[in-house]
């Protein structure tokens, strides 16, 4: 995933967290019956979009540390 996308990705995450916010604001105690499948929409694409920036960054991660200790990736060792 390029930068450009997970900068994307988590201004999107910090929107739907605000957004979300609201919905909670609006309804003080419990999410109103109106809100609840927006409020859940916005829970999972938030998950979602975390995952997606986790498993980047944890691939990158894993690159890197790859490339110090010298280890070759299944795709690229030779049999």
């Amino acid at each position: 995933m390029e930068k450009s996308i997970r900068e994307r990705n988590a201004l999107m995450v910090n929107h739907l967290i605000q957004e979300r916010q609201k919905i909670e604001d609006l309804s003080m105690t419990r999410i109103d019956r109106d809100y609840k499948k927006l409020y859940d929409y916005i829970t999972e694409e938030i998950a979602r979009l975390n995952l997606e920036l986790f498993q980047t960054e944890y691939q990158q991660y894993q690159s890197t540390l790859n490339q110090v200790l010298g280890i070759e990736s299944k795709s690229n060792a030779v049999s």
